[in-house]
């Protein structure tokens, strides 16, 4: 009892079984596997080996053995320097040692990537910036560890299928500020001795060599990598190295003339041409001075900004500004394309419209002309278009406000013209006119727009400011539903609507404008079924809230029962149908002590049944093209009788 109190100890079978990746790990003689070449540099041979305790491959570089040991302080310094950069694109140095036939080596990431002159093949100008401007920020990033490169080339960049860049190789790099003072003397030392190697060569690579890098009295510094920068951009928008050597005899003295200007040349663009240019200027003080500012233009010509040369072209300034808000440009000529071309229909349309339509042509055609006018003055002028673009949004939430009138208006006989269309487009223009700041006129029209169409989620959410107590009373309703989120292609299901009616029906104020917009743009915008009779029975009780009033509907039988209602809203439908039209009823029964047959004006009922009446009034235009049977009281008047018989033959009419 008392050994169950204490650990068990482990026999080594039972630990070998226990722990076998620890064992694994612990028999590793050796800690990387075979090695098989890479590549060769000038410096250096570089391999692809396993490290075995990590799993994983990594690169092995280690001196040409052909240099001899004079050049392994060069190497160590290399590797030191390289560590001492922490940033995602510049390779990462792993380990540095000796091995065991005392040459010095270190490893680093392996990466699968090409190099930037292979990775370029069939990418476009964008894609190639957009790698230009990583290995730019990476140089910036060593500038400002105070090291130089001093062998920027497409060769020493790697990129791989994924957008990752790396910059290797920085054996010719030097350290110019305190920031590396970590490094141990001597490599301090092989920074200030760098302009050469041991033998007396010329550091560097033709073609990305600044021009000081061939004169021992000149000083390298930053501008130095900003000219290989340079160089490599060239390379990158042509194709081709921006100096060419032939042989080492004039190397100095291609090097000393430079490169030649690419602003002659038609397939590079003029912006990136004075980019490079001013890049490669031999003098340092003419070229950009830091390599952040180079990487500034080349992010303003990808965001379609004037660059530092440009800056005082004022059409140059304005050609790109046009390119940026290209959409918005756009969204104008499209909104003038539709403003015209409602213009011209409506003027098709004038003959057969009343005085409120003629008023709409006019403002209309006002407004298209003083539009183009506006439109041509803004190719020209900035300031003019900063100023008539005021003019033209007031004008724009003018022709919003005559859409919303003509949906409430819009007359019996008016075809053609669809109420979703015309929510729609007060929609739009009402949004354009908000983003403008012109906020009193355009919110009335985007809470009323968004209220007819249910979209109460987007009332609540934007929380338009308004003091009108009719828009107050619509945040009430959107309150009551704020997960309503509907409009012209979602509309809500029969049972939320039938909910929405019952619900305000019981709220002390009820707004019968708001109502009829609702029904009237909810049946435009959606395929009536049998269902919806719900909806509009529900309908008819908002309307007839006396407790007088009564509404039976047999939804199997289609009977429906009403009792003292005087109201079917003839012009809920905007079309002088009675709200019955849209309800497929077999039977209607009425009764009261009045009633006028146009409320029943083109209604679907094949039996109705007015025995129950006391007096009506029966209109000669009334019309009911699915009657059968016409069942009325004896007590009818004469003359309302004469003319119920004039309108429909006498085996329709049964009288009681």
């Amino acid at each position: 009892m008392v050994s169950g109190l204490f650990d068990t100890v482990l026999s080594t079978e039972d630990e070998h079984d226990l722990l076998p990746l620890y064992h694994q790990l612990a028999s590793h003689e050796r800690r990387y596997g075979e090695k098989t070449i890479l590549g060769t540099g000038s410096l250096k041979i570089v391999y692809k080996c396993l490290e075995i305790a990590a799993k994983r491959e990594v690169a092995w570089a280690t001196p040409r053995p052909e240099l001899g040991r004079g050049y392994y302080d060069q190497f160590i310094y290399e590797a030191w320097l390289t560590a001492s950069l922490k940033h995602p694109n510049i390779i990462k140095i792993l380990e540095v040692g000796i091995d065991s036939e005392g040459c010095p080596f270190f490893t680093m990431d392996l990466k699968s990537g090409k190099q930037l002159n292979d990775a370029i093949h069939h990418q476009t100008i964008h894609s190639r910036l957009n790698l230009f401007t990583s290995v730019c920020g990476a140089v910036s990033y060593a500038h400002s560890q105070g090291v130089l490169h001093l062998d920027l080339k497409p060769e020493n960049i790697q990129c791989d299928q994924f957008g990752e860049v790396l910059v290797c190789d920085w054996g010719l790099g030097k350290s110019i500020s305190a920031e590396t003072e970590r490094l141990p003397s001597r490599a301090r030392e092989l920074a200030d001795s760098h302009d050469q190697t041991l033998y007396g060569e010329i550091k560097g690579t033709p073609g990305y060599m600044a021009p000081e890098q061939v004169l021992k009295s000149a000083t390298k510094d930053f501008r130095t990598d900003v000219y290989a920068l340079g160089g490599i951009l060239y390379y990158l928008l042509t194709g081709e190295r921006p100096v060419v050597i032939s042989d080492q005899d004039d190397l100095i003295n291609k090097t000393l003339a430079g490169a030649p200007s690419l602003r002659l040349n038609p397939s590079v663009p003029s912006a990136l041409a004075k980019i490079t240019d001013k890049a490669l200027q031999l003098a340092p003080d003419e070229r950009y001075q830091s390599v952040q500012s180079l990487l500034e233009d080349i992010q303003a010509y990808q965001e379609h900004r004037a660059i530092q040369q440009d800056s005082h072209n004022l059409l140059k300034i304005l050609s790109l500004f046009c390119l940026r808000h290209a959409r918005v440009l756009i969204t104008a000529c499209c909104a003038l394309i539709l403003l015209t071309t409602l213009t011209l229909w409506n003027q098709y349309r004038e003959r057969e419209l009343r005085d409120i339509n003629n008023q709409i042509q006019k403002a209309q055609s006002h407004l298209s002309q003083e539009y183009i006018q506006l439109d041509a003055e803004y190719q020209y002028f900035e300031h003019a278009m900063v100023k008539s673009q005021k003019e033209l949004f007031e004008r724009i939430i003018g022709t919003a406000i005559e859409r919303f009138r003509q949906f409430h208006r819009i007359s019996p006989n008016t075809e053609g013209i669809s109420p979703v269309a015309l929510i729609h487009e007060v929609d739009l223009l009402s949004t354009k006119a908000y983003e403008k700041g012109l906020t009193n006129n355009s919110i009335p029209l985007l809470i009323h727009s968004n209220a007819v169409q249910l979209n109460f989620k987007r009332i609540l959410l934007n929380q338009w400011n308004t003091n009108n107590h009719k828009y107050q009373l619509f945040y009430e309703y959107a309150r009551l539903f704020p997960e309503y989120n509907f409009n012209i292609r979602e509309r809500p299901t029969v049972e939320e609507l039938t909910t929405l009616l019952d619900t305000i029906g019981n709220q002390e104020i009820v707004h019968f404008e708001f109502i009829q917009g609702v029904m009237h743009f909810d049946i435009h915008s959606r395929n009536l079924t049998p269902e919806y009779n719900r909806v509009l029975i529900a309908f008819l009780k908002l309307l007839n809230p006396s407790k007088q009033s009564t509404i039976n509907y047999n939804h199997e039988e289609r009977i429906l029962k009403l009792h003292n209602i005087d109201q079917f809203d003839s012009n809920f439908s905007y079309s002088g149908k009675s709200a019955l039209s849209l309800i497929d009823l077999k039977k209607l029964e009425l009764q009261g002590s009045n009633f006028k047959s146009a409320l029943l004006h083109e209604a679907n009922i094949e039996i109705l049944d007015l025995s129950k009446i006391d007096k009506i009034i029966w209109q000669w235009h009334t019309k009911l093209p699915q009657v059968q049977k016409l069942i009325l009281s004896k007590e009818i008047p004469s003359s309302e009788l004469e003319l119920v018989q004039y309108h429909y033959p006498d085996t329709l009419i049964l009288l009681q």
